[in-house]
C-alpha cells in the first residue's frame, strides 16, 4: 500500500478495489500538525525579535545615547575650561615670583609646596564604575588640582 499525500488530504491506495480511499489524521497527527506549525512560528518569531533588538534601539536606548554624548561633550568643554584655567594660574604664579615676590622681597613658594599632591590615597575609586571613567576621573583632578593651587596662591599673598 502507498502513501499519497496531497495537501491536508492523505489517499492510500487500496490493491484490492484498485482505488484510492481518504485517510482521514488522527487527533495525534492533528495535534503534531500544529504543534510543528507553532513551534515554527516561535522560533521564526524570537529570531526576528532578536535581530531588531540588536539592530534597532529602542526609544529609551537612543535618549540614553544621546544623554550620554551630550555629557561627554559637555566633560570635554569642563576639560578645556579647565585646562585654560590651569595656564591661567600659572601665568598669575609666575607673575608672583617674578615681579611682586621681588617687589615685596618676599621669599619665593616652593614648587613642591605649589604643586604638591593629595597623598597616597585613592579619591576617584568611586568613579571607576561609570561608563567613561577617564574623562570623569582627570576633570575631576583636574579640578582638584585647581583648586588646591588657587588655594595655595591666595594664601601665598597674605
Amino acid at each position: 500500500m502507498k502513501l499519497f499525500k496531497s495537501r491536508k488530504t492523505y489517499y492510500l491506495y487500496n490493491p484490492n478495489t484498485l482505488s484510492y480511499e481518504r485517510v482521514y489524521p488522527s487527533a495525534k497527527d492533528r495535534f503534531f500538525g500544529v504543534l510543528r506549525h507553532l513551534s515554527i512560528g516561535i522560533v521564526i518569531g524570537v529570531g526576528i525579535f532578536f535581530i531588531f533588538s540588536r539592530t534597532f534601539d529602542s526609544p529609551v536606548e537612543s535618549l540614553l545615547k544621546k544623554e550620554n554624548k551630550l555629557l561627554q561633550t559637555q566633560y570635554e568643554v569642563l576639560s578645556l575650561r579647565l585646562n585654560n584655567a590651569l595656564e591661567v594660574l600659572d601665568d598669575i604664579q609666575q607673575r608672583d615670583e617674578n615681579l611682586y615676590r621681588a617687589i615685596f622681597q618676599a621669599e619665593s613658594i616652593p614648587e613642591s609646596v605649589r604643586k604638591s599632591g593629595f597623598g597616597g590615597t585613592n579619591r576617584y575609586e568611586h568613579l571607576m564604575s561609570l561608563s567613561n571613567p577617564e574623562l570623569v576621573v582627570s576633570t575631576t583632578q583636574k579640578m582638584d588640582m585647581l583648586s588646591k593651587q588657587l588655594y595655595i596662591q591666595s594664601n601665598s599673598l597674605e
